[in-house]
């Protein structure tokens, strides 16, 4: 948890730390500060520091799984507390106008005939209906071509173990870390632990063995820029597979132990 822990935060106080420069966000019922994390976002810091000052539940549901959640653990705040919602005012009921009573209509006096006897009143001659001309169909329509559709997301290639299994070596070193596919061939020399602990994982899913190391773990790898070596996804079959723009440069798809 962050050095800052508060316990419980109320959405009042996350509100107030809505800028990047001090960024608190809300997710399923914890607050995190995300001050220092949105620069080293496996995707873009806007991804984070648009939703400062909210309750991100539902964007970040819509793009990552709850396993990814642990990796911003040492940015914990603590709990929302949802008790501190502020009150409704009462709105007002609504007031009918007083319709005012209609005066009694007097029905027309029959004037009387020569002989007494009572006269129907003369009706008006009525106007006869305007004549009604004859309309113009319609033009007829034609048939609209439908506009070509945008694929969603960005492409993504899917490896499975077998196909990875055939860089075992120092000539194509491929590892998968947490479910993403990396060529680390490049890498063999510059590795701080020697060529030998890179070469003996080559060709091999090696999360179990990286997190044996010490202090190896998914934070590593944002921290030290291995997306550039990402080569694509770990799959059931061999495909070109699209997935979120914003998760191409994901270090881990899969939850692992937080060392």
């Amino acid at each position: 948890r962050h050095d800052n822990f508060q316990g419980t935060v109320t959405m009042a106080a996350i509100q107030s730390h809505a800028v990047p420069e001090d960024c608190w966000m809300a997710i399923h019922g914890n607050v995190y500060d995300m001050t220092e994390y949105a620069p080293i976002h496996p995707g873009l810091p806007t991804l984070i520091t648009r939703h400062c000052g909210k309750d991100a539940t539902a964007e970040y549901d819509f793009e990552h799984s709850l396993v990814l959640l642990p990796i911003v653990n040492e940015y914990l705040l603590g709990t929302v507390d949802f008790t501190a919602s502020p009150t409704l005012r009462p709105s007002k009921a609504p007031t009918s106008p007083t319709i005012a009573p209609s005066p009694p209509t007097t029905p027309p006096t029959m004037a009387p005939t020569e002989r007494g006897a009572t006269r129907s009143p003369t009706n008006r001659p009525t106007t006869a209906p305007p004549t009604m001309r004859p309309t113009t169909p319609p033009p007829t329509l034609r048939p609209t071509t439908a506009a070509p559709t945008t694929p969603w997301g960005c492409p993504m290639e899917f490896y499975t173990l077998a196909n990875v299994a055939q860089h075992p070596d120092a000539n194509s070193c491929w590892y998968v870390l947490y479910g993403v596919v990396y060529d680390f061939t490049n890498y063999i020399d510059d590795h701080k632990g020697g060529r030998g602990t890179i070469l003996a994982e080559c060709g091999t899913d090696a999360t179990v063995p990286y997190e044996k190391e010490k202090k190896h773990d998914v934070s590593l790898l944002i921290k030290k820029g291995f997306s550039s070596m990402i080569i694509g996804r770990l799959g059931t079959t061999r495909e070109t597979g699209r997935v979120a723009c914003d998760e191409v440069d994901l270090v881990a798809v899969t939850a692992g132990t937080m060392n």
